[in-house]
């Protein structure tokens, strides 16, 4: 709960990625101040694959 924001009515924000030889996995959320999900993935991560 460290990272602020006042993105679309969030308190705070976490980011968790993960980066490995063939893609990225980024899972960004927003959290109001009670803690419930207000904005970003509800499903999973974002996936990025490397061009081949």
């Amino acid at each position: 709960k460290s990272c602020e924001s006042s993105l679309r009515g969030a308190s705070f924000a976490t980011s968790k990625v993960e980066i490995t030889s063939e893609r990225v996995l980024s899972w960004d959320r927003g959290f109001d101040s009670l803690g419930n999900h207000v904005w970003g993935a509800t499903k999973g991560a974002y996936v990025f694959d490397k061009l081949k």
